[in-house]
């Protein structure tokens, strides 16, 4: 009989999908109101979930490899949930944003200049913001954050002045967004726990 069990329980354990294996989808700080819930991810500390009655959003958020002490820069990709696989989530925004100091005004940075994993470069468009820069792309940037999420292991951003010189450079290391993607989808883009 103790044989029957402990077959059945390996069974049990190999017949799992691989992803809820691997993957620890336990949330934290769980919050709810009136008008939406929101919740953190023990695995996946960057990343934050929130849904109101409206609709469902993560958002990953994830400052520069190497910042310097009271660099606020961050960059924010914001997905909802798609019509197909979990690898291709509806985008919402990417959006980089940071303040500037006294070597780098906002007002000097004209466009910024990404790419993932060294491919081809995508023009990022500022948005007039008070005191800070803010580069955004929104939805017609999906095939950006596609490539961001499938598999990427890195994100470069160089910010540019008007002749198109280096003002700044960052990166971002982005081995573990596809997994946190993957997490939110698993649990249902829920904050309950199962």
């Amino acid at each position: 009989m103790t044989r029957m069990v402990l077959a059945a329980a390996a069974f049990a354990a190999i017949a799992l999908p691989a992803h809820a294996q691997r993957l620890d989808t336990r949330r934290n700080n769980v919050e709810s109101d009136a008008y939406h819930t929101k919740c953190g991810f023990n695995a996946h500390p960057e990343l934050v979930l929130v849904y109101t009655r409206t609709g469902k959003a993560a958002a990953w958020k994830k400052a520069p490899d190497g910042a310097e002490p009271g660099d606020r820069t961050e960059l924010n990709l914001v997905v909802a949930p798609g019509q197909g696989d979990w690898r291709h989530p509806d985008l919402v925004v990417l959006m980089i944003s940071g303040y500037g100091d006294a070597r780098l005004k906002p007002a000097a940075i004209t466009r910024g200049r990404l790419s993932v994993d060294g491919g081809a470069a995508v023009m990022l468009d500022p948005v007039s913001s008070d005191g800070k820069f803010v580069l955004k792309l929104g939805p017609e940037g999906r095939e950006t954050a596609h490539a961001m999420i499938d598999g990427s292991k890195r994100v470069d951003l160089d910010l540019l002045d008007d002749h198109d010189g280096v003002l700044r450079s960052y990166s971002w290391d982005t081995h573990r967004l596809s997994d946190a993607v993957e997490t939110v989808a698993v649990v249902g883009w829920s904050c309950a726990t199962p």
